[in-house]
């Protein structure tokens, strides 16, 4: 096989696997194109559709009544059926309910029948279905990405892990440079401390002096008090999640503050406990699973027990005056600015700053862009290794990645070596029964010209 067919022969492979991503939302939108080129054919024999067009479109427009009614109802449908049952069926019903009223709205408008009604609603509900399972579809080519990513950072901390090992390991007998530049590095930075504590020592002797009075007393309390808040809460919590565990576990009786809910749950739990329990002890090991369960959902439910709690939530309180108290105080200054002006410096690209060489990257595009004034980042396409090799270079300032052995000719040498060999075909008789038969002998043909390539 030459080069070139190697070159085919992978890029066909590649479009292959594109074509092959895109399967799941194929039949969909193919359904989906059908059924609207239907409908389309329909509505097109209405007579003047251009004038009507024109005018209902107008009309819709300027109302903007329909757009906010479709998003609107399409929310409280994504909203309600993402919560019972995940986004991936709340971004489905959402885009297909405002699609479905959207083309509802366009159909009787256009033409303010029955037929034009059902027809916008079938056509926006299709679309809407469609777009929804796009959605769906980049969501979990999201999750792919994120997982194999995780898959390669795993890989590149192993590589880390015994790069750290090893450097231990042979400290000793090859980190003498290393612990001299160390020594002369901690020279440097000494010098900075210096610096540092020259100044910073007079602040802290202030310190010591305030905090050593009065005003140190004072925190003292103030930490007491807040540190025995902080362990009042703990211990609620940590009683909560005992009295749950202690319900389900022995079958005792709740004395905190549970909602009705949650304290029936638990009972059902215990019960539950007891029978998962009993299988364990007579030698089904698997319903220690069933233990887990349990175990866990109670120690769940006497979190949000605890978080739904008057003390937890007067916490709560006070955080949100504390948030509205320190925005309200803080409105007119302009502290923030600092942060945010230096962020938008970071987004400015090479645009912001263009520099003479800006069309020459090494390594990365082509040698010559270097000297070619012509050539803008915008027209230099990137370069691309070539280790299996081209046969022909298709334009000029082609770029490309070399390696170290290859060989680059210039146009005439090329040409010269590239001499086309005569075949001469004998002895064969060719017998064309049907249309099949033309491809069967050119691919028998291909396989014997190979050969004789590779025979020389």
């Amino acid at each position: 096989m030459t080069q070139a067919t190697q070159v085919l022969s992978r890029a066909a492979e590649n479009m292959g696997k594109s074509l092959e991503k895109a399967l799941y939302v194929k039949s969909s939108i193919q359904k989906a194109t059908d059924d609207l080129n239907t409908l389309t054919s329909q509505i097109s024999t209405a007579g003047d559709a251009g004038a009507i067009l024109s005018n209902r479109l107008n009309t819709l427009i300027l109302t903007g009544g329909v757009s906010l009614t479709a998003n609107t109802f399409g929310s409280l449908t994504g909203a309600y059926l993402g919560s019972r049952s995940g986004d991936t069926a709340g971004s489905i019903a959402s885009s297909t309910v405002s699609s479905t009223i959207t083309g509802a709205a366009i159909g009787g408008t256009l033409f303010p029948t029955p037929l034009g009604i059902a027809a916008g609603a079938a056509i926006g509900g299709l679309l809407g279905a469609v777009s929804g399972i796009i959605q769906t579809y980049e969501k979990r080519d999201d999750a792919y990405k994120d997982w194999y990513r995780g898959l390669y950072e795993h890989a590149g901390s192993e590589t880390e892990r015994m790069l750290t090992a090893g450097r231990s390991f042979a400290q000793e007998t090859w980190g003498q440079p290393e612990a001299e530049l160390n020594a002369v590095q901690g020279t440097l930075d000494a010098a900075g401390g210096e610096g540092y504590y020259a100044e910073r020592n007079q602040g802290i002797a202030e310190q010591i002096t305030a905090y050593g009075g009065e005003l140190g007393e004072a925190l003292a309390e103030a930490n007491r008090a807040i540190g025995a808040g902080r362990a009042a809460m703990e211990n609620l919590a940590d009683s909560y999640t005992q009295e749950a565990l202690s319900t389900v576990l022995t079958g005792s009786e709740t004395s905190l503050q549970w909602s009705g809910d949650n304290a029936q749950r638990l009972q059902e739990l215990g019960a539950l406990y007891q029978e998962a329990m009993a299988d364990y002890e007579a030698g089904n090991t698997e319903a220690g699973a069933l233990v887990e369960t349990y175990t866990e959902e109670a120690r769940a439910l006497a979190e949000a027990q605890y978080d739904s709690s008057e003390a937890a939530l007067g916490v709560v309180e006070a955080e949100k005056d504390l948030v509205s108290s320190i925005n309200e105080n803080t409105a007119a200054l302009r502290g923030w600015r600092g942060s945010y002006d230096v962020n938008q410096a970071l987004t400015k690209g090479r645009e912001n700053t263009p520099s003479a060489d800006d069309t020459f990257i090494p390594g990365d595009w082509s040698y010559n862009a270097d000297q070619d004034t012509s050539l803008t980042p915008s027209t230099v396409k990137k370069a691309r290794p070539q280790a299996v090799g081209i046969d022909y270079v298709p334009y000029d300032n082609f770029p490309a990645l070399l390696h170290q052995g290859e060989r680059v000719q210039t146009a005439v040498e090329a040409r010269s070596q590239r001499r086309v060999p005569a075949i001469t075909i004998t002895g064969n008789s060719f017998s064309i029964r049907e249309d099949a038969d033309v491809d069967r002998v050119a691919s028998a043909l291909l396989q014997k010209i190979e050969l004789a390539e590779r025979r020389g």
